[in-house]
């Protein structure tokens, strides 16, 4: 059986786009795996910003809270409700409770009156505080 004349050149072509493609196959794996690491290194750093901006910010508020706190308890007397007040005006929606403890952890004010003369212990506050 005689092969046709352009056998031996398609053979050739064939194992070339085979290995082209398999070529291309490895890249497209090489640049998938490129890029996926691109991406997780992006959203841990975001992450670690976003959380250091939210610590950062949740301290500056800490800080606003207890000066209007201060100034309000050097103005006025205080109140068993004089926190619940403080905590429905607007300004405050984003306080879930407001308290005023001892360094012995006894709550002195609470926006919860029930809670007052209990004593709490906050993870992470040492004898001065969170």
């Amino acid at each position: 059986m005689k092969l046709h004349p352009l056998a031996p050149l398609l053979a050739r072509l064939e194992g070339f786009l085979s290995g082209l493609i398999s070529r291309y196959y490895a890249l497209g794996l090489v640049l998938l795996l490129l890029f996926s690491v691109i991406a997780g290194a992006s959203a841990w750093t975001i992450y670690r910003i976003s959380r250091d901006a939210s610590i950062n910010l949740l301290e500056t508020r800490a800080v606003d809270i207890a000066v209007n706190v201060n100034f309000t308890l050097e103005r006025v007397e205080p109140t068993r409700d004089l926190f619940q007040r403080l905590l429905s005006e607007s300004r405050w929606d984003d306080l879930a409770f407001l308290a005023l403890m001892d360094s012995n952890g006894t709550v002195l004010l609470h926006s919860n009156p029930r809670l007052e003369g209990s004593r709490l212990r906050l993870e992470g506050a040492g004898a001065g505080g969170p």
